[in-house]
């Protein structure tokens, strides 16, 4: 099986939410015992493989930069700055253009620069080979649902609708933050998308309607540190699982 080699992280967010107990660093850094969670997230992917990381940065990007340089470990760090906030849709597609020539078209990795999941990545790997879809949304099962986006599925896993939750729903599959996106994304969308848009609200809206997306449903430790409560408890749950980081 072919496994990506480059990573983009979604990590400038203004993380206004999360101020109340982290204001001097941007979300992504926020400590985990005494780490940084994103350097915890780059760490898990380059135990996945992962050697070229694109980091999308903008609110305080240069306590980012200076933190990791331009390498870490034996990965490639590389940066995408927003000069004005673009949304999601427009941070990603901003770095496909900037690094057009080194991601040289081919599948990649996104990533929410502020959730953590554990899961089985040669699954995901196995799943994309299955399907032509351009775009495979990691996605699992949650208890209950007031934040995440709820997927809706055909019996072939192709995606019918994301849609916020309008109350606490049981047995949810979430969409994770995490995607598999192959290089004909790069082809066919890139410049199509050049202003401020959500990658989560337009483009993969857009990409439902064209019958362009499924879905790789994994178990595993899924926790997203944007909000006071779950940063608090991911301090207990990622490090119990992964603390040789």
């Amino acid at each position: 099986m072919n496994y990506p080699k480059h990573a983009l992280i979604l990590a400038g967010g203004l993380g206004t939410r999360l101020r109340e107990v982290v204001n001097s660093v941007p979300k992504p850094m926020a400590p985990i015992n005494k780490k940084p969670f994103l350097e915890i997230l780059i760490n898990h992917w380059i135990e996945k493989g992962i050697k070229n990381f694109y980091l999308l940065i903008g609110y305080k990007g240069d306590v980012i930069k200076s933190y990791f340089g331009n390498k870490y470990k034996d990965a490639n760090i590389f940066y995408s700055i927003e000069r004005e906030q673009l949304g999601t849709g427009g941070a990603f597609f901003n770095a496909l253009e900037n690094f057009r020539g080194i991601i040289n078209n081919e599948d990649l990795i996104l990533l929410n620069g502020d959730t953590w999941f554990d899961f089985d990545f040669s699954q995901l790997i196995a799943d994309s080979m299955k399907t032509d879809k351009s775009i495979i949304v990691v996605s699992t099962k949650v208890k209950s649902n007031k934040r995440y986006g709820e997927i809706k599925l055909d019996s072939k896993k192709n995606i019918l609708q994301i849609k916020k939750p309008t109350f606490s729903s049981s047995d949810s599959l979430i969409n994770t933050g995490c995607y598999f996106i192959r290089n004909s994304v790069q082809f066919n969308y890139l410049n199509q998308y050049s202003n401020t848009f959500s990658f989560e609200d337009d483009f993969l809206v857009h990409m439902i309607n064209q019958k362009l997306i499924s879905a790789s449903i994994h178990e595993g430790t899924f926790i997203d540190i944007g909000i006071p409560a779950d940063y608090l408890k991911a301090k207990e749950v990622i490090i119990h699982d992964r603390n040789k980081y």
